[in-house]
């Protein structure tokens, strides 16, 4: 009842001010959007109405006409820079900054910071029309409309206000002027009682919506009390009789004999996973997530029955006991209490833990980062499969079905993940039906909305008629990666499609056997590749990866291309063709490479230059004779250098690099190097390091399974040889800074230090490098330390170590040994 009266509060000072705020959501009609296809639709729950529009058109606007005295501007904020411009009535347009600064950088990233009013314009005249205009700022990427607000004022008040000001000059004012009127009389008059008789009538119609307003809230408040206790208390959960919670269409699974593609089922359409097949009739029930998890996996085969719980269907209240009771300390099943306990318990987690515990529990060892368009260190290594696991891909879509199923809630957390990844194969007319449906709550808002990523079949397919493809594009605004990978046949370029939305582009050509009578394939696919990556010029990661045992080069095509945005660019197993085709490419803000020796064989590619930051080699056996850390000192802004150690080696001059702050160093196999030279090798690596002039050098972080190296007394010994001092007033240095003590500031300046790595196991596969440098160490003065902390570093969770690294702590931390005091 507090909101109640709040709102009623509210209610009677807006009646009192005569004025009344209204709202026009992104999709309102009253928005002009110019020109209407530059304008794309994003879903996300952080909006308000669900959704906003936003464009990367330099000449797009959307204009918004409305008479007020105020306006208000809402909108999100994202995670990396992006800004909004403003104009009002042609007056000088303000920049509006949507960028969330309070989170980590993250490109491309989803909403951190739900909508609300960024920008306001108050104190305008309410007797005239105002035009607002939204559009791209210049120089700047993008332009952002959620919702406006405007403030208008009642119109009879404002007309009766504008007669009494002007009335006089009126005949009528003068001759109501020169009548005396008393006061007692004005009261009498007919204008007076139908004066009364409104404001009697108002009071009694905002009283009557009050009461009703009351009268539907307890009702709405007890019906959802009690759906949520029938929920959690194991009974019906989902009818297949309504419509409205029946499980989105099926799409994008993935069989034995290649993806299977089904779009546009409705009820009685028949699907079959991979655990129902043993079954030829529905089980008439959604196992839980946790029992999807643990690998059961959805058994219902019939749309219409899917889904459907009965109140005696033990296995559920197993699941519920084994959730609220039996596992964490009950003996029995729980009561309504405690079902209502848990139910206000999961309630209230965020919707981010949601979001990552369904992401976790659909995911499998080779399913990609589908949204990853920034740099990971050796990404490459956890996702080099080509192919897919059929069998995990289909546990996992099952999952993302059953989540669908369990309530509304979760239906509308869990629909992005369901829908993020497409395959277009053979079945498209299919697929395009399902991309059109929508939920009931959203109409208009069809399926395509949350695709994120779309995959061109990995089978040889034809593409006799691109219009099916071209409108599934159309239908996907929000796709922001698109892949062709393994051998198929590419599909023609599709020029009346809007690419502008992509901001990852993979190609793969994978042909192992009688690869010259494939090269037209591969030609074919390279014009593929030339005509996306002109039409995408907001692209931020392009991958050219061609694994082709072909005799003869691709055909040269000299070509111009321009990619504005690339920062990344990942190749492997270009030909000489090709690579002198990608050197002539313009990228003004490329900054990360990722490559094997296609960029390095006879003589350095050209695109290591000043604008490089960041440096990645791949697993290759060519690059131990190359010495690829020589292209080093042909970057001289570079900062993180990335490696696989087994594959590489310093060269033979010495190395001088200023910038140079972080080298990641991946374990691995190099089957060519025998492993009886393994440990020399490795030995011969970090001398090789100690010896190198890194000024710069902050942090060496290991990556991937270091446990059969450190398992080897002679790592730790050889590391631990490499942090010990050249000369005795740097082992006393050591020696005193074990014991806590601190150093003389003419002490420490007269130390020519410049890398110390120290290694501290403490687990198997996990285990900190301490990095000291002179920087470090300034931190240290007479009264002790200053500012210096350790960081916590942990690297990608695909199968990678979690890895302590600083800058420098105390000396105590030389001779820990525990993680818990590392953390």
């Amino acid at each position: 009842m507090l909101n109640l009266k709040f709102l009623f509060i509210l209610f009677l000072v807006a009646l009192s001010n005569g004025q009344q705020n209204i709202t026009a959501d992104d999709s309102d009609s009253s928005i002009i959007y110019a020109p209407r296809d530059g304008w794309n639709t994003v879903s996300d729950l952080m909006d308000i109405g669900g959704t906003h529009k936003v464009t990367t058109n330099p000449v797009a606007t959307a204009t918004f006409t409305f008479t007020g005295n105020a306006i208000y501007y809402s909108s999100g904020m994202w995670p990396f820079s992006i800004n909004t411009l403003i104009s009002l009535d042609g007056g000088s347009p303000t920049l509006v900054d949507l960028t969330d600064h309070s989170s980590e950088e993250l490109i491309d990233g989803p909403e951190t910071v739900a909508s609300s009013v960024v920008w306001s314009q108050t104190g305008l005249d309410d007797t005239i029309a105002h035009t607002l205009v939204i559009s791209v700022s210049p120089g700047q990427e993008y332009a952002i409309v959620d919702s406006l607000i405007f403030t208008a004022t009642d119109g009879t008040s404002t007309t009766s206000a504008s007669t009494s000001t002007a009335a006089t000059s009126t005949s009528s004012s003068s001759s109501a002027a020169s009548t005396p009127t008393s006061s007692s009389d004005i009261d009498d008059t007919p204008t007076a009682k139908k004066g009364l008789s409104i404001a009697l009538g108002l009071v009694l119609t905002i009283f009557g919506l009050l009461v009703a307003g009351a009268i539907f809230w307890f009702y709405r408040r007890r019906k959802q009390k009690r759906e949520a206790e029938t929920m959690w208390a194991g009974e019906t959960v989902v009818s297949g009789d309504n419509l409205d919670r029946q499980a989105p269409p099926m799409m994008g699974m993935t069989t034995d004999n290649g993806p299977m593609f089904l779009g546009g089922a409705g009820a009685g359409a028949m699907v079959e996973t991979p655990l129902s097949r043993s079954s030829s009739r529905s089980s008439g029930r959604t196992l839980p997530p946790s029992e999807n998890l643990a690998g059961r996996g959805a058994r219902g085969t019939d749309m219409k029955t899917w889904g459907q719980v009965s109140s005696n269907d033990t296995v559920w209240r197993t699941w519920f006991a084994n959730v609220a009771g039996g596992r964490y300390g009950l003996s029995k099943m729980p009561t309504a209490q405690t079902r209502r306990n848990t139910k206000l318990l999961v309630m209230a987690l965020p919707t981010e833990i949601w979001l990552r515990i369904f992401r976790t529990a659909t995911v499998t060892r080779d399913t990609p980062q589908p949204l990853e368009t920034h740099y990971l260190p050796f990404r490459a290594l956890s996702s080099s499969t080509p192919h897919l696991n059929p069998t995990e891909e289909n546990q996992a879509w099952a999952t993302k079905a059953s989540l669908t199923l369990v309530c509304k809630y979760w239906r509308e957390l869990s629909l992005q993940y369901m829908y993020e990844t497409v395959y277009l194969g053979e079945h498209l007319i299919l697929l395009l039906g399902g991309l059109k449906r929508s939920e009931k709550a959203a109409v208009g808002m069809g399926y395509g909305h949350n695709v994120r990523r779309i995959v061109l079949s990995s089978w040889k397919v034809e593409w006799p008629n691109p219009k099916p493809l071209t409108d599934i594009i159309h239908h996907c605004p929000n796709a922001t990666i698109l892949v062709k990978r393994d051998d198929d046949t590419s599909p023609p370029f599709l020029p009346n499609v809007s690419l502008s939305q992509l901001r990852r582009f993979d190609w793969k050509y994978v042909y192992g056997f009688n690869a010259d009578s494939q090269l037209s394939y591969l030609d074919h696919g390279l014009d593929f590749v030339r005509n996306t990556v002109a039409a995408a010029h907001n692209l931020r990661y392009l991958l050219i990866d061609i694994r082709c045992a072909a005799s003869r080069s691709s055909k040269y095509s000299p070509t111009t291309i321009t990619l504005p945005n690339l920062s990344i660019l990942h190749v492997r197993g270009l030909t000489s063709n090709l690579r002198r085709e990608i050197e002539g490419w313009t990228f003004p803000k490329l900054t990360h490479i990722i490559t094997d020796c296609s960029l390095m064989w006879y003589t350095p590619s050209t695109l290591f230059n000043s604008q490089i930051e960041v440096i990645e080699f791949l697993r290759d056996e060519m690059l131990v004779e190359l010495v690829p850390l020589g292209i080093v000192e042909r970057c001289p802004n570079l900062r993180e250098l990335n490696y696989s150690i087994e594959f590489t080696q310093f060269p033979v001059s010495h190395i001088l690099h200023t910038g140079l702050k972080c080298i990641g160093l991946h374990a691995g196999s190099n089957l060519n190097q025998p492993v009886a030279d393994l440990q020399k090798h490795y030995q011969r690596h970090f001398d090789d390091i100690m010896e190198t002039s890194l000024p710069a050098l902050q942090v060496i972080i290991l990556y991937g399974d270091w446990a059969p190296i450190t398992e080897n007394n002679w790592f730790p010994l050889a590391v631990k040889k490499q942090a010990k001092m050249r000369n005795k007033e740097k082992n006393n240095a050591i020696h005193d800074l074990s014991k806590t003590k601190p150093l003389g500031k003419k002490k420490l300046n007269g130390m020519p230090l410049r890398v110390a790595v120290i290694l501290l196991p403490f687990g198997a596969s996990c285990f900190a490098l301490q990095v000291i440098t002179p920087n470090a160490l300034s931190g240290w003065t007479n009264e002790g330390l200053q500012s210096i902390s350790w960081q916590r570093v942990v690297t990608d969770p695909a199968n990678f170590t979690i890895v302590l690294t600083n800058q420098v702590k105390t000396a105590l931390s030389f001779q820990t040994t525990k993680s818990s005091s590392l953390l």
